[in-house]
């Protein structure tokens, strides 16, 4: 992707820091799906921030089964 076309890109984007409250929040998540492990970790720490964004949320992937798994359904999930 060339730089101009991926700056764009960021520029739609809100992008979050990781903090313990989502970390927390990621391993609810886990736990209420019964999944574990490094396959699904990053999947969680996404839903948990998308989870707390307010209105409308898109996130994009490129795993959409994990992640619909754990996103509310308010929270649409579509392929990269």
């Amino acid at each position: 992707m060339p730089q101009a076309a991926f700056d764009h890109a960021v520029s739609l984007t809100k992008v979050r820091p990781v903090t313990e409250e989502i970390a927390r929040a990621a391993s609810r998540l886990l736990a209420a799906e019964g999944l574990h492990g490094h396959k699904y970790a990053i999947d969680a720490m996404l839903a948990a921030t998308a989870h707390l964004e307010h209105g409308d949320v898109t996130v994009i992937t490129s795993d959409t089964d994990g992640l619909r798994r754990l996103c509310h359904p308010r929270i649409a999930v579509e392929p990269i």
